[in-house]
């Protein structure tokens, strides 16, 4: 049962108070009284951020592209990074694997690999 305030609460704000024992789900967090469905909420902008970041990262390859080993192999990774992510379902470990190989393939060049480290953070946060 809730409390009085609870039930207060719940009718000015419109809506009903349910209590229920902890929740555990591949996409589901729940925190205190909050319930969130990540998948739902993470992906609706993700890819959008991800392909500007990857865009990014092509603009300063252009500028930077004498200063790496293989400029055309960073293009490929950065190329099935995005085919990965743009699928219903990407798999975490495909992408994680590409974006170790797209932080070795820059190297020390600093814009590239600050550009491969925000791609990073991006993907951190939609998995």
């Amino acid at each position: 049962m809730t409390s009085g305030d609870d039930e207060q609460r719940d009718r000015d704000e419109g809506g009903t108070h349910v209590q229920f024992g902890p929740i555990s789900g591949e996409n589901v967090v729940a925190s205190g009284r909050d319930v969130h469905d990540v998948r739902q909420q993470t992906f609706k902008t993700a890819p959008t951020d991800i392909a500007a970041l990857v865009a990014e990262l092509r603009e300063a390859l252009e500028k930077h592209e004498n200063e790496v080993e293989d400029p055309e192999a960073i293009r490929e990774s950065a190329d099935f990074l995005e085919e990965e992510l743009a699928k219903e379902r990407p798999k975490k470990s495909v992408v994680d694997s590409v974006l170790g190989g797209l932080t070795k393939q820059v190297g020390h060049v600093a814009s590239l690999a600050d550009a491969v480290a925000r791609i990073q953070q991006a993907v951190a946060a939609m998995f």
